[in-house]
C-alpha cells in the first residue's frame, strides 16, 4: 500500500448494512461507494471532529448523496499513527443533522 493511502476498515461492511437497512437508490449507492474510495486519500475532507465521542471520532455527510430533506452520513474513527480510518456506521438521516 502506498504511504499516501489510508487503510479503510469496516467501510464495506457498514456500506452493506446501510443498503440492507435503508434500501438506497442505485445512484446513492454509487455516490457512497465513490466517497468511500476517495477517503483512502483524505479521510478528513468534509468531516467534522466529534470530540464529544472521543478524540478520534469524525462525522461526515456524503456529498450529493441526499437532498434538502435527508442525507447519507458516516461516523468513523481516524488513527493517525496507523494511517487508518474505521467506520462505525453509515446511515440515511433526516436533516438537519446536528453532529
Amino acid at each position: 500500500m502506498s504511504p499516501d493511502v489510508w487503510e479503510l476498515r469496516d467501510f464495506l461492511t457498514r456500506y452493506d448494512e446501510w443498503i440492507g437497512r435503508d434500501t438506497p437508490a442505485d445512484d446513492q449507492r454509487v455516490l457512497v461507494i465513490s466517497w468511500i474510495h476517495f477517503l483512502q486519500s483524505d479521510p478528513y475532507r468534509g468531516a467534522t471532529r466529534r470530540l464529544d465521542l472521543g478524540f478520534d471520532f469524525w462525522f461526515a455527510e456524503v456529498p450529493d448523496a441526499g437532498d434538502d430533506q435527508e442525507g447519507v452520513f458516516a461516523l468513523y474513527r481516524i488513527n493517525e499513527g496507523e494511517r487508518s480510518a474505521t467506520c462505525d456506521v453509515i446511515a440515511t438521516l433526516r436533516k438537519p443533522v446536528v453532529p
